[in-house]
Parts: structure tokens; C-alpha cells; sequence
């Protein structure tokens, strides 16, 4: 036994010190992505039109889609809509079949690739920086509440972070390596390309654009590389068969309305080009600022106007103007030194990190014009790897001019930024541990299973309740409640006339905020006879007395 103790003793002082410094990361990554996680889930409308789909397949109601989501709405059944490619939706199927058909479990693919993304994104960072301060960075990463947040249900683009550096590396040892590159960069890229562009219609831009480049600058380089750029386009169609075997059947109708649909939006924004550069330069310093240390709006880019209020003089509150300065002067900073390290990097190898992350920007910027009117901080998930590189970069900087100081100050700030979120994590954590957490904005599984429980019990024997309410609750909590308590064969029915059409007697029930917030005694002039909170919001059960 002691022998044997003695030897994994040996085998771990081997294993070098940033491998097992990364495994903690990892490790406590797993936890704070993890806990609680049937519970703390968020599974909002859209979430549940997923799951709906997904039941409808592992029951054997419907065939495996051709097509993903909608990339603008919900209303599916619009030939005008342009849809993703379904492979969110095979991995959802594939987890389902896996683990169960319930929501938490067609989260795991995201959890799954949310963990990945850690140790990937290490490997990301020292491409350029030591392994002391890639770790750091990726550390800090972990910890934040932006990616935990998009770690802890399903979306389909929550999976972006761990593709987009798929991608990036493998098309960086294209372009470094050339007909050198291992088949096995060839087959990671190949499907960081095929499951990209079905994440979002941005990838479906940004990653074919970026091999079209990567493939004439180094096609040239013999034979090797046409057979393995070759292999890329091959695993790339193979996974979005799907898709191309729709717009067969139905003479492209999908890309129809991808190119409809770009021209309605690029259209829409001709006549204020400087207004619109100006949000999307606003929103991007916005996003740089609030991903590494969870200051600023969490769901809106409001950047601009604050600033504009600033200028006005319509704010008296220094801490934002600290902030609207200090995000601005982080992003300067940043964007000149990825220009200046791009233009002065002698190393080959780095020098491509640096083009790579630079056009990448570039044309990330160039997208977000077509929709940075009613752009959400959500939408910045794709250049989440930005602001850590504009840290990087900082921190490199003052090494560089204070050798000897530099050490206790960045740690001291590093501290901050991990402490910032770790506050606003504990807010939330707080709120999801009193069931206080479902509102306008979010929709938690835990607290919906309560609300589900309450309207089956209340309504019992009838197997049957119809359903109304504040319009912003509705449309956020209806379709979550209907697929949960259709599990219990207990069917909920929308009443949008506000139980017009419903005959006394009949149970019925409206969601609105939470009592006392909204002090009701009636609704419409319908007594309420009983009602129960769920943190942020209420169901009365109300009956129609004539």
C-alpha cells in the first residue's frame, strides 16, 4: 500500500505545475457551473419551444428536423424566417436519449462544452502569453459571471465560446503549418466549421469568410493542403446534411430568407451609418468592460446613452463616470496594443494569433451593424475572448515598465475583478436560494415547478386551467408552464380575451407581480379566490361569477 502511495507521489510531481493549477480552474469551474443545476436552470419560452421539439423526436411523434431555430422570433411556422442549422437541436435529442427527456438534461451539451472551453481557452492564451498569466486569465474567465451565466441552460449559442476557439486554433495551424498541419487540426476544424455555422448566423458569416482566406493564403503550399482543406469541407457538409437536404426539397428557401433578411436589416441602417457605428463602438467597450468584471447593465447595451447622459450633465453619480472612462480608456488601450503587437511581431507564429484575432474583430464589428439597434449584451458571447487578451496585454505592459512593482499590483487588480464577480454571483445566488429569481426577465425551472404544482393542485379534479396575465409574464411563463405540466397530462390553455369566453365556475388563473407589489383584490372584475407568491411574481386563481 505504501508502495503504491509512494508512486502516484512520483506520478503527480512529474505532472508539471500550470497542468495541475489548471485542473483546480477546471475543477472549480465544474462546481460553480454545475451546483444546483436542475434547479437554478433557466428555461424561458424559447427554451421551452425547444424542448417541446425535442419531446416530439425522442417520443417518436416527429422525425429528427432538417432545420434549427429561428434567428429572429418565435413564430416558427414563417416561410420569412431564417433558421440555423439544427445540430443545438441533435445535441439536445442526443442528451435526451441519453439521460432523459426533462430540461435540465438538454442543458448538458452546453454544460458540457461550457467546461471544455476552460482548459481550451488556456491552451488559446498561450499561443501569446506565459503560462503563469494564461492561467490567471483563464481563471478569471471561470469565474465569470457572463460565462457561468451562459453555461446553465440551453440556448444555441451558448456553445459558441468553445467553437469559436476550435476554429481559430485549427485555423491557425493551418496557416502556420501548412502542409504540416496534423490531420487532427484538420478534423477539429472541420467541425468547428460544421457545428459553427449552425450555432448562429453570425459563425455562418464570420467562420466560412475566415477559411476562404485561410485557404488562398496557403493552397499554394502543394498538395498536402488541397486534400486537407478538402477533408475540412467534407466534415463541414456531412454535418449540416440536414440542411442541405431541406434546401433541396424546398429549391432554397432557407437561404432565400438568410439573404432576405440581411437585405431588410443592412437596409435599415443606410440612412444613420454614424449613429450606428457609434452604438456599436459603444456596445463593444460596453461588453469589453462588463464580461472580466460583471460592472455595467447585465442584459442591455446602454453604454452610449450613459455616456451621452454624462455629457448632458443629466447624472450626478461619479462611479459611472469612473466607469464610462475607465471602460474606455481598457478598450483603447487594448485594440492599439493588438494593432501595434500585430504590426511589430517578428515570431510567425504569433503574428498570425495577432491577424487572426484582429480580423476577427474587424468583421465581428462589421456584423453587428445589421442588428445593434435592438442588440442585447448577449449578443457580444461571441467575442468573449477580447477583453482577456486586452488584459493580457495590459498586464504585459506594466511587466514591462514596472519589473519590479508590476507582481502586487496585478494581483491586486486580478483580485478585484474576481471579487466583482463573485459579489454579483452571490446576489444571484441569493435570490435562486430564497425562490426569488423568476420575473419579466427570467424564468428559473425550480420556481416554475412550483407554480405548475400549485395550478394542478388548485385546479384539481379538472385535468384542465386556462391561463392569462400581464403580457410580458404571459409570453415568458405560459409556454414553460404548459410543456412542464403537460408531463403531468394536465393541459394549460392561453385565455387572451382575459377569460371571456370561460364559463363560471371553471378554473382559471393570471400571473401577474408578486402580492403586495401589485395590491389585487379582482381582476377584470373577477374575484380572486386564492393565490400564492413565487418570489417575484404571483398566480391568482380567480372565478368568473357571471
Amino acid at each position: 500500500m505504501t508502495i503504491g502511495m509512494e508512486k502516484i507521489k512520483k506520478k503527480i510531481k512529474k505532472i508539471p505545475t500550470s497542468i495541475l493549477i489548471l485542473t483546480v480552474i477546471v475543477l472549480v469551474g465544474i462546481f460553480l457551473r454545475t451546483h444546483n443545476f436542475h434547479a437554478w436552470l433557466e428555461f424561458d419560452n424559447d427554451q421551452a419551444r425547444d424542448a417541446a421539439l425535442v419531446s416530439d423526436v425522442v417520443t417518436g411523434k416527429t422525425a429528427w428536423p432538417l432545420l434549427g431555430p429561428t434567428m429572429k422570433g418565435t413564430n416558427d411556422s414563417s416561410e420569412n424566417l431564417f433558421h440555423v442549422g439544427p445540430m443545438y437541436y441533435y445535441f439536445e435529442i442526443i442528451s435526451a436519449k441519453i439521460f432523459g427527456n426533462y430540461p435540465d438534461k438538454l442543458a448538458y451539451p452546453d454544460l458540457i462544452f461550457s467546461i471544455l472551453t476552460i482548459p481550451l481557452f488556456y491552451y488559446f492564451l498561450k499561443k501569446y502569453f506565459s503560462a503563469n498569466l494564461s492561467l490567471a486569465l483563464a481563471g478569471l474567465w471561470t469565474f465569470s459571471y457572463f460565462a457561468i451565466k451562459f453555461s446553465r441552460f440551453a440556448w444555441n449559442t451558448n456553445s459558441m465560446p468553445f467553437f469559436i476557439l476550435l476554429f481559430l486554433l485549427g485555423l491557425g495551424e493551418f496557416l502556420f503549418r501548412r502542409e504540416k498541419t496534423s490531420w487532427w487540426w484538420a478534423l477539429a476544424l472541420g467541425i468547428a466549421l460544421g457545428v459553427g455555422v449552425q450555432l448562429h448566423a453570425m459563425l455562418l458569416v464570420m467562420f466560412p469568410f475566415f477559411c476562404l482566406g485561410g485557404f488562398f493564403l496557403t493552397v499554394k503550399s502543394g498538395k498536402g493542403m488541397w486534400l486537407r482543406w478538402g477533408s475540412v469541407l467534407l466534415i463541414a457538409l456531412v454535418l449540416n446534411a440536414g440542411q442541405i437536404v431541406h434546401e433541396l426539397d424546398t429549391n432554397f428557401q432557407n437561404t432565400y430568407a438568410f439573404f432576405q433578411n440581411a437585405n431588410d436589416r443592412s437596409g435599415s441602417r443606410a440612412d444613420k451609418f454614424s449613429q450606428t457605428f457609434a452604438l456599436d463602438a459603444a456596445c463593444h467597450v460596453q461588453s469589453n468592460a462588463f464580461m472580466p468584471s460583471a460592472l455595467g447593465d447585465k442584459d442591455h447595451c446602454n453604454f452610449l446613452k450613459t455616456a451621452a447622459g454624462w455629457v448632458a450633465l443629466d447624472y450626478d453619480s461619479y462611479w459611472q463616470l469612473g466607469f464610462i472612462l475607465a471602460a474606455l480608456a481598457f478598450s483603447l488601450f487594448g485594440y492599439a496594443a493588438l494593432v501595434r503587437n500585430f504590426l511589430k511581431e517578428t515570431d510567425r507564429e504569433r503574428k498570425i494569433f495577432f491577424g487572426l484575432a484582429l480580423g476577427y474583430i474587424i468583421l465581428f464589428f462589421i456584423i453587428m451593424f445589421a442588428s445593434i439597434q435592438e442588440a442585447p449584451l448577449r449578443y457580444f458571447l461571441p467575442s468573449f475572448f477580447v477583453p482577456y487578451l486586452f488584459l493580457g496585454f495590459l498586464i504585459q505592459a506594466g511587466q514591462k515598465k514596472y519589473p519590479r512593482r508590476y507582481f502586487p499590483v496585478v494581483a491586486l487588480g486580478l483580485a478585484i475583478l474576481l471579487a466583482l464577480n463573485v459579489i454579483y454571483l452571490l446576489t444571484v445566488i441569493s435570490q435562486l436560494e430564497a425562490k426569488d429569481r423568476s420575473g419579466s426577465s427570467d424564468v428559473i425551472l425550480g420556481e416554475l415547478e412550483s407554480m405548475r404544482d400549485y395550478i394542478i393542485t388548485t385546479a384539481a379534479p379538472s385535468k384542465t386551467a386556462y391561463f392569462s396575465g400581464g403580457s410580458h409574464y404571459v409570453f415568458r411563463f405560459l409556454r414553460p408552464l404548459q410543456y412542464l405540466a403537460g408531463k403531468d397530462n394536465f393541459s394549460i390553455k392561453q385565455e387572451p380575451q382575459l377569460f371571456a369566453s370561460m364559463k363560471p365556475g371553471e378554473p382559471v388563473f393570471y400571473i401577474y407581480a408578486s402580492y403586495p407589489r401589485k395590491k389585487l383584490t379582482a381582476i377584470k372584475g373577477m374575484p380572486i379566490v386564492t393565490y400564492k407568491n413565487f418570489g417575484q411574481v404571483a398566480v391568482y386563481e380567480v372565478i368568473k361569477t357571471k
